[in-house]
């Protein structure tokens, strides 16, 4: 929990992975680690994840998908 709300607040925000999930990047606990996290719009917390820093295949820097024709 800590980790989520340290990321929010003072971490990078550096994509976005899955439909709509924000992933944030923060050195933690003398380590980076990455999460991704989906925040409601009357600002709750749904869903949180970590992700690998080695793995960049997964994340966008935009929020929408491109649509296939």
């Amino acid at each position: 929990m800590d980790l989520i709300f340290t990321g929010i607040e003072h971490g990078e925000h550096v994509g976005y992975v899955g439909v709509d999930r924000e992933v944030y990047e923060v050195e933690f606990d003398g380590e980076r680690r990455r999460f991704g996290v989906l925040i409601s719009s009357n600002g709750y917390i749904v869903t949180a994840h970590p992700l690998s820093i080695e793995d960049q295949r997964k994340i966008r820097s935009h929020k929408h998908r491109r649509q296939t024709p």
